[in-house]
Formats: C-alpha cells, sequence, structure tokens
C-alpha cells in the first residue's frame, strides 16, 4: 500500500526501443534489493537475471536493480521494449523478434473456446450482466474477433490468450539467445503472465473466458517448461509459480446471490470528509489525496495552521467509522506505536511505510470494493485476494503438498536458502521447511 506501490515513470531514463513515456520505466522506487539482485552479488555479476512481462512492473520488480534486462509490451507499438536503466540498446535478438509482427498475427485469429462452451459448466453462462466488454463489442460473449474491433490495436493481445503465447514465445527466445543456464552460474528468468490479470478484470473470476484462459495458459506452461527442461536439463531448473493477488467475484454476481457485496461510494465519502474537515478546522484543502482506502493530509496546510496531526488523524478517523461499508480505520500513529500480530490490521501494517502511506487507512467491510461493478478488482486484505497458488517444481523438489499456512512473503527467504545466498534486504517471510525437508 502506499503512493508508489507500482513502478512509476522515471525521468532520469529514456525508453529503449521506443520513443514514448512507456519506456520512461525503472525500479527507482524500490527500495530493498530483490532476490535476483542477492544473486547477481553472491555470483560477484556473473549470474544472469531477465525480467519479462506484458506489464512493465512485472518484468522490472522481480528482476531487480541490477538485471542484464528487463523488458515489457508496448501496446501502441506491438513490440518489445525496454529502459535506459537496464540497456543502451534492444540486441539484435529482440529486434528480430519484434520483426516476426507476431501481435499482427495473434489477432488475426478470433478468440474462441478451447474445449465445447457446454463443458465450461464451472463457470456463469456467456453472456451475463458481470462482464465488462471490449471496446468495438455490444456483447461479452464468444468469438472476439479483435481483427474487426481494432487491426492495429495491440492492447488487445494484453487482454488475450494471446498475450500469454507471446510472452511465453519471448521468453524461451530470451533463454536461448542469453544462453540461460548453460555454465555452472545459476541464472533467473523472472516471467511474469499478464493477461490473467487483465482478463480477470475485464470478465471476472467466473467468467467462460476466464476459465478458458486459464486451460490455455496450463498448456502454454507445460510448454514452457518442458522446452526449458529440454534446453537446460531437467535436473539443472527449478521453477515456482505462484501470483501476486486474487480477486472478489463479481459484486453484483454476489449481491444476486444474496451474499453481502456492493460499491463503497468512495467519492461520496471523501466529499463527506472534506466538508467535515471545513466545518471542523476552516474551509482549506486538508486533504491531498484519498485513495487506495487512504487519506493523504497537507502538512504544509496543517503546519501554517498549527493543526495537529494527531489531532486531525484521530478525528478524520472517528469520522470515518460512522460510514456504512467501514470495518474499521487506522491512523499512521496506530501504525507506528502498535504491533498487530494477525488479521487484517497486521496485513495492512506490513504494507505501511511512513513516507509513502497514508494518514489514516480504511478496512472496508467484506465484499466492498471502490470501483468495478462489472468484471473484478482486487485490493483487500480477505482471503478472496490474498488466496493465491503456490508451487514449486524441479530441481531438488520431491512430490509432495503441504496444507499449512504459508505467506507469499516465504518465498524469497526459501530461495535463498536453496541458492545459499543472502535474502533480499528488505525480506520479512520465514524458511518454507517443508519444502526443504521434502527436497532432494
Amino acid at each position: 500500500m502506499g503512493k508508489n506501490n507500482y513502478v512509476t515513470q522515471d525521468t532520469s531514463v529514456t525508453g529503449v526501443g521506443t520513443t514514448t513515456s512507456a519506456g520512461k520505466m525503472s525500479p527507482q522506487y524500490l527500495l530493498t534489493t530483490s532476490i535476483s539482485d542477492e544473486l547477481r552479488i553472491a555470483s560477484n555479476l556473473r549470474s544472469k537475471v531477465i525480467g519479462i512481462a506484458l506489464k512493465d512492473r512485472g518484468a522490472i520488480l522481480p528482476a531487480g536493480h541490477s538485471a542484464n534486462a528487463a523488458y515489457w509490451f508496448e501496446g501502441s507499438s506491438g513490440n518489445w521494449i525496454s529502459s535506459s536503466w537496464y540497456l543502451s540498446e534492444l540486441p539484435a535478438w529482440v529486434v528480430e523478434f519484434n520483426n516476426k509482427k507476431l501481435p499482427q498475427e495473434y489477432l488475426k485469429t478470433p478468440w474462441t473456446t478451447l474445449l465445447p462452451i457446454e463443458q465450461y459448466i464451472e463457470s456463469t453462462p456467456d453472456d451475463t450482466p458481470y462482464e465488462d466488454v471490449y471496446a468495438g463489442e455490444t456483447k461479452p460473449v464468444f468469438p472476439h474477433n479483435f481483427h474487426l474491433l481494432g487491426p492495429q490495436n495491440y492492447e488487445f493481445i494484453k487482454y488475450s490468450p494471446a498475450g500469454n503465447v507471446l510472452t511465453k514465445e519471448f521468453a524461451l527466445a530470451a533463454m536461448k539467445a542469453e544462453e540461460l543456464g548453460k555454465d555452472e552460474f545459476t541464472d533467473i528468468l523472472a516471467v511474469s503472465f499478464s493477461s490473467p490479470d487483465y482478463i480477470g478484470h475485464q470478465f471476472g473470476t467466473h467468467a467462460i473466458e476466464t476459465q478458458d484462459n486459464y486451460l490455455r495458459l496450463d498448456r502454454d506452461l507445460a510448454d514452457f517448461i518442458s522446452k526449458i527442461e529440454a534446453y537446460v536439463g531437467k535436473a539443472n531448473v527449478l521453477f515456482f509459480l505462484t501470483a501476486d493477488h486474487a480477486a472478489i467475484p463479481n459484486v453484483k454476481f454476489l449481491q444476486d446471490q444474496q451474499i453481502p457485496a456492493g460499491i463503497f461510494n468512495v467519492a461520496g465519502v471523501s466529499d463527506s470528509l472534506n466538508k467535515f474537515l471545513n466545518s471542523e478546522y476552516g474551509a482549506q484543502k486538508w486533504v491531498l489525496a484519498f485513495d487506495n482506502d487512504q487519506v493523504y493530509l497537507d502538512y504544509t496546510i496543517l503546519e501554517k495552521n498549527k493543526i495537529e496531526l494527531r489531532e486531525i488523524s484521530t478525528e478524520i478517523a472517528k469520522f470515518l467509522m460512522k460510514f456504512d461499508g467501514v470495518a474499521s480505520v487506522l491512523t499512521a500513529e496506530d501504525l507506528t506505536r502498535n504491533e498487530y500480530t494477525f488479521g487484517i490490521r497486521s496485513l495492512i501494517q506490513k504494507g505501511f511505510y511512513p513516507k509513502r502511506s497514508g494518514d489514516v487507512i480504511l478496512i472496508l467491510e467484506p465484499g466492498l470494493v471502490e470501483y468495478k461493478i462489472k468484471g473484478t478488482t482486487h485490493g483487500a486484505g480477505y482471503t478472496y485476494d490474498t488466496h493465491v497458488p503456490l508451487l514449486f517444481y524441479g530441481w531438488k523438489i520431491n512430490k509432495g503438498s503441504y496444507t499449512g499456512h504459508v505467506d507469499i512473503t516465504d518465498i524469497a527467504p526459501t530461495l535463498s536458502q536453496i541458492l545459499h545466498i543472502q535474502p533480499p534486504s528488505g525480506a520479512t517471510g520465514k524458511v518454507i521447511e517443508y519444502v526443504l525437508t521434502n527436497s532432494r
């Protein structure tokens, strides 16, 4: 949580492979090392690290500060690009890959279901009011003819299973061109498949499109794994797979099943808060932003009017607790002075960073979101947003399963232990002992 929870534009860098602002990205706001950085340091920079994703942040954050390269997809051109943080120019193999114009070819093929549509019994019907539509379509139904919607709009790649195929093919090309895994030093190929996120937001968790995408992704991953094993040897590669978040089912769908859910009117609450503060403290723009369930106050105005941060934060917390849908309110002082060891307050505290986080933080009731009446979104600390898969496979890993509690923050310490390197500087998780005790 915080103002810079995503990669943002870095004006000190230039795009590589593009002249647009899409290339002005870097890990400038990542304050700690990544597992990739630690591997690079431990190997005296002889290990290679490549980050790949349709999204810039999906490529940059896992790759870290010291990666050999991070590549992401530019929808306006249909090309893979990077920034001067990592490279001065695109390698010849990337230029060659871009010149194949695969996105243009992929968009010529309509998206139809992999299986007969009547077999998608785990999904809601194809035409429901819970799904969003592509620009140019009137209904969210198969087939999706992207070539009719905008043949040169490569953004559609992100919102279709073709995005997974493109990511896979580019990652395999990177592996071969960079000869990853071909010497005695461990390399990292960090790949994020971003299309499930785009498709999930668009159609929701229970749409046929979402199910079909995962059926196709399963095949893509099988092909990806088998080709990597063939290239470096099955005994020489370790895979782990997880997700950065899950998602709530469409809130209108939940409401129709008489399950508590809905849209929290953050704009109305923000307006009421501003009126309350003006009434109590005078007409000023006390709130800089009300974003991501957080209230950011203007310290300059507080100081000018001799208003104590603790005082006004406490009053704001009391005021916000009056609204339906607000489960709890925490102030920055609460999170600084107290230690929360379990539950949502603990998750909020783990994501709290005083220099970036808000001064007052809301915790909404389960089932409430700030937007997305169609499709879905995420961002809460409840299980529907935080329960994600975690799989390890390959080098040193035996067959098995574990049903105990594991945090995603445990991945980096566990990998560090397996690789005999330092954990990332900001690591807060623990080693997953089950993975190690059941490893070969």
